[in-house]
C-alpha cells in the first residue's frame, strides 16, 4: 500500500489534518473537517475538497474563490 493525496473531508479525519482555506481577499481560515463533514452530510453534499466552494463562503468578502487544502494540527 502506498502514499494517495488527501482528497476528501474522510481522508482528512483519518490522517489527523486539519483543513487550511486561504481567500483572495487575505483571510485564512482552520476548519475541523469532522465538523464541517456532519454539517455537509445533513445537506447530502459532497465532501470532496474540489467540491467545497461550493458549499462554502469567505466569512470576510463573502467569495468563493478560495484554496483549500489539507494542513497538520496546530
Amino acid at each position: 500500500m502506498g502514499w494517495r493525496p488527501v482528497t476528501d473531508l474522510s481522508g482528512m479525519i483519518r490522517e489527523r489534518l486539519q483543513l487550511r482555506i486561504v481567500c483572495p481577499c487575505g483571510h485564512v481560515a482552520l476548519l475541523d473537517p469532522f465538523a464541517l463533514r456532519t454539517q455537509l452530510w445533513k445537506r447530502a453534499a459532497s465532501i470532496a475538497l474540489v467540491d467545497l466552494p461550493k458549499h462554502l463562503l469567505c466569512s470576510k468578502c463573502g467569495g468563493r474563490r478560495f484554496k483549500c487544502h489539507p494542513t497538520e494540527q496546530e
